[in-house]
C-alpha cells in the first residue's frame, strides 16, 4: 500500500504530515467498511453505523485541509529562504 500525501514534507511540521497519513489512511480504512457493510446490507447482514460515511468523509476532508496547509507553509518557507539568500548574495 502506498502512503497518501508521499510527496508532502515539511521541515517544521513533520509531525503533522504523519498525523494527516495517518488519518488519511483511517479515512480510506472507513470508507472500505462502509462500502463492504453496504454490499452485505443486500444480504439481510447489517453490522455498522449508518453514520460511518460521514465520519469517513469528514476525516478524509480534515486532513486534505491540514495538507493544504503544510503545503502552503513548506511553499512559503522555501520561497522566504531563497528571497533572503538572494539579499545576502546581492550585499
Amino acid at each position: 500500500m502506498k502512503l497518501p500525501y508521499k510527496e508532502l514534507h515539511s521541515e517544521h511540521l513533520e509531525s503533522l504530515v504523519t498525523i494527516i497519513r495517518i488519518f488519511t489512511i483511517l479515512g480510506y480504512l472507513g470508507l472500505g467498511l462502509s462500502l463492504v457493510s453496504f454490499v452485505l446490507s443486500f444480504f439481510s447482514i447489517k453490522f455498522t453505523h449508518p453514520s460511518l460515511i460521514f465520519i469517513s468523509f469528514s476525516v478524509l476532508l480534515i486532513s486534505g485541509l491540514f495538507a493544504i496547509l503544510v503545503s502552503f507553509e513548506e511553499s512559503y518557507r522555501v520561497k522566504s529562504n531563497r528571497l533572503v539568500s538572494e539579499k545576502d548574495n546581492d550585499i
